[in-house]
């Protein structure tokens, strides 16, 4: 609901190039923290049985941060000079990138200790997010530039929130070996990494062989309403760590079925409100229900 809410401030304020060039920033943004994985995948499993690389993790990450915004500024200039987009607007988006790096990895070191803290997280995001939106994108008419503060604001009280939960895990020295280890291991989170990279490239591809981001605005309006289906992935958000933990497995029947008994429903409502729902976020986008179906589909699947 909540981020249904930032999500018609958005779509409603935004004129498509803008809303497209927020999509084609999300898609650029997802090249610049490939990266994060090589720390976030070793940590949850590190701390879930009983090793203290919390804060080597998050000094990791840190540095981590600065590689992923070079990657990012180099993607989105010539992603921006092929396509007619604002390149200002592209490379302001970079300050995102620091906070989603820091922020993944306190939300895998809560993972693998307290899997419901990471939804407190989340949840603290998209509440954040609405009045900061309002006030900025609503009130002063900052545009695209506000939604991005707007998250960056969201993004710092999602790291309080998870700094506070996983204060004790973050109380062991540095530890060279660890990072060592990562970096050997690289290539096994990256690899499984490079499916979601490559699906995820779709925006970006597409405004590179167009040359317009008006595409990637539909297709992002279709996509809010697709995905609705991806929140019953939170009833899974404690199997990893659990398994990781232990080799009872009794409750992963019980799981499938309670994913089951919210997923149909979602994807009930998602296809029949598909053509509503675009009305919603904007009136002129109300074309691509279609695709709506599709996405919901898919994210099923």
């Amino acid at each position: 609901i909540t981020g249904a809410i930032f999500t018609i401030i958005v779509t409603r304020q935004l004129t498509p190039e803008e809303f497209g060039t927020w999509g084609l920033m999300s898609g650029i943004i997802v090249y610049a923290v490939a990266i994060n994985p090589i720390i976030n995948y070793w940590v949850t499993r590190e701390l879930a049985r009983g090793e203290e690389s919390g804060k080597t993790a998050t000094f990791s990450s840190g540095a981590f941060a600065i590689v992923g915004v070079l990657i990012y500024l180099v993607v989105a200039y010539f992603v921006g000079i092929q396509s007619n987009v604002d390149v200002e607007i592209l490379l302001f988006a970079s300050i995102l990138i620091p906070v989603m790096f820091i922020n993944d990895t306190l939300t895998a070191i809560n993972l693998g200790k307290k899997p419901h803290v990471t939804s407190y997280g989340f949840l603290v995001f998209e509440i954040l997010k609405i009045p900061v939106a309002l006030i900025l994108i609503y009130f002063l008419n900052m545009g695209l530039e506000g939604a991005i503060l707007a998250t960056f604001v969201a993004y710092i009280g999602s790291i309080v929130i998870l700094g506070i939960y996983s204060h004790s895990y973050l109380k062991s020295n540095f530890q060279k070996q660890y990072v060592i280890k990562w970096l050997k291991l690289f290539w096994l989170p990256t690899y499984r990494n490079i499916p979601t990279l490559l699906s995820l490239s779709d925006v970006v591809i597409f405004s590179l062989i167009t040359g317009s981001v008006v595409g990637v605005a539909y297709y992002s309006a279709a996509r809010t309403i697709g995905v609705l289906v991806n929140h019953t992935r939170s009833f899974s958000r404690g199997l990893y760590p659990k398994l990781l933990e232990s080799q009872k497995q009794e409750f992963l029947q019980e799981n499938i079925i309670r994913m089951f008994y919210f997923s149909f429903p979602l994807i009930a409502i998602s296809i029949t409100f598909a053509k509503p729902g675009l009305f919603v976020l904007n009136p002129i986008y109300q074309e691509a229900f279609p695709i709506v179906i599709f996405f919901t589909i898919r994210s099923f699947l």
